[in-house]
């Protein structure tokens, strides 16, 4: 399983929780650091109704490795000549969008978590109504209600 998890990340895809979860989660998200692929940040950016969304890959990490063994150079040269020829490979994602003249921010209610997260009602497992379940989420991040 960990191959086909490596294999995913290096064609473009996650291996992770689904990015919808994790952006429109309501309260404290505990878990791994998240890596998002470039769809999943363009999604994101989508969702905000930036328009001229644009993105690249990169390569800015690779180069903090700096100098080290001979053997170490070579693997970096190698990763370098590689990711220069399949994008998907650097890494770094730089991505960017811009706002519309009438553009509004995003609402973060739980029925537009429930809208681009249709899994979660399974993971309201108490049939709690919506407002009760939200009053519970943030007591759990030390919030007021």
């Amino acid at each position: 399983m960990a191959l086909v998890n490596r294999l995913k990340v290096l064609f473009g895809k996650t291996n992770q929780v689904s990015a919808d979860f994790i952006y429109w989660n309501i309260g404290e998200y505990r878990s791994h650091i998240r890596e998002y692929t470039r769809s999943e940040l363009e999604k994101i950016l989508r969702y905000h109704s930036l328009t001229a969304v644009n993105s690249t890959m990169i390569n800015i990490m690779i180069d903090s490795a700096g100098s080290g063994t001979f053997f170490k150079k070579i693997i970096v040269k190698t990763y370098k000549q590689v990711s220069g020829h399949v994008p998907n490979f650097r890494d770094t994602i730089l991505i960017c969008g811009k706002k519309p003249k009438e553009w509004r921010p995003t609402d973060n209610s739980i029925e537009t978590f429930k809208r681009y997260y249709s899994h979660i009602e399974k993971y309201n497992l108490d049939n709690l109504p919506d407002e009760v379940l939200l009053n519970e989420i943030l007591k759990g991040d030390g919030k007021k209600e």
